[in-house]
């Protein structure tokens, strides 16, 4: 952990600012252990364990831990990804890393954000950002870049798979901690924008996310969500039959699933033109991509909520947010989600408080 984040941290408990215990281990301006003490009560001890500040322990339980669990496993067995510098020349290797390089990091930063569909190629982002749900903080490099300073958040054990990564390349500026995106331990109104990709259809409460990603943002700061939406009715129902049974599979029956099905998109992919054609056929009943990961990443988690416009109207609604830019303008008239919902497209957006 690095000094410069503690003004920014405050108990996610009582909302009481942070001290630091006097039994902290250091090394220049890296904590590297110690402990987080409450002000207000110092029964409310957070550890900082291998340089990381640990807000979760063991409080997770049911559905969110087991999603927990998985996401740590994940990124865990896949700490590089998003990090690679260069595709291998063989075509099945290369289907294996595709969106994996650290290029595509780059360019899926900018879609993902909707800071591409606001014309922002090197958005300034200001002083402090957060990236709620960090993972192997691959995007949040990609955020350093444009800010002084980000804070990556992850709840399971990803973020300390994102500290080494930050610490294995010398990103200074980005600094991780163990925390839910639903009790963020960071002080109301401190940051210059914040953005989730990917997170919002795993925690099970999208509007407890969306609200403290709003909580934490200084007045008129913006902040971009990425998030799973509705399918066909073909597709929807495929995916709920899949993942019945993949999300209740033990740890080895859920690797060997999405390796034979990555391996099985990969063999069709490299079927010419045939097997693109077959390759577009099968993204419309249901998610299927070459790379282990992907697929992992998509049928494992007991908690993967797929949203449609109506629902994310609402939460918008509900917090005064308003679409600056993104990849489908939900918000507008004529807008008509039936072709997005053929290929079950993700949305991003750019919002700001309206």
């Amino acid at each position: 952990m690095q000094e410069w984040i503690l003004p920014y941290l405050q108990c996610p408990r009582s909302g009481a600012p942070l001290a630091l215990a006097g039994d902290a281990r250091r090394e220049g301006d890296h904590i590297l252990a110690g402990t987080l003490v409450s002000t207000r009560d110092p029964a409310c001890r957070y550890p900082i364990v291998d340089g990381v500040p640990d807000f979760i322990g063991d409080m997770e339980r049911g559905a969110r831990a087991a999603t927990l669990d998985t996401f740590g496993t994940e990124w865990s067995s896949f700490s590089g990804w998003g990090w690679i510098d260069q595709a291998p020349d063989d075509k099945d290797a290369e289907l294996q890393v595709r969106s994996g390089l650290s290029s595509d990091s780059e360019k899926d930063f900018l879609m993902k954000t909707g800071l591409l569909a606001a014309g922002e190629t090197k958005p300034r982002l200001g002083a402090l950002v957060l990236d709620a749900g960090c993972g192997n903080g691959r995007f949040s490099r990609e955020a350093a870049r444009y800010a002084d300073r980000v804070i990556s958040v992850d709840a399971s054990a990803a973020a300390f798979v994102a500290h080494e990564n930050f610490r294995r390349k010398g990103i200074g500026n980005a600094c991780a901690i163990r925390a839910s995106v639903l009790s963020l331990p960071i002080r109301d109104g401190v940051v210059d924008y914040t953005f989730s990709i990917g997170v919002l259809q795993h925690t099970g409460d999208g509007p407890g996310q969306l609200r403290e990603m709003s909580r934490i943002l200084k007045p008129g700061a913006r902040l971009s969500l990425n998030c799973y939406g509705t399918g066909s009715a073909v597709y929807e129902a495929v995916d709920t039959f899949i993942r019945r049974r993949t999300t209740v599979m033990s740890e080895d029956g859920k690797r060997r699933f999405a390796r034979r099905l990555a391996a099985a998109n990969r063999f069709v992919l490299k079927a010419g033109a045939v097997g693109r054609k077959v390759d577009r056929y099968w993204r419309r009943v249901m998610c299927i991509r070459p790379t282990y990961v992907q697929m992992y990443d998509w049928y494992s988690p007991a908690i993967a909520d797929h949203y449609s416009p109506d629902q994310l109207l609402a939460m918008f609604r509900q917090l005064d947010l308003k679409i600056l830019a993104g990849s489908h303008r939900i918000d507008l008239p004529d807008y008509d989600d039936r072709r997005r919902r053929r290929g079950a497209s993700s949305y991003c957006f750019l919002l700001a408080r309206s």
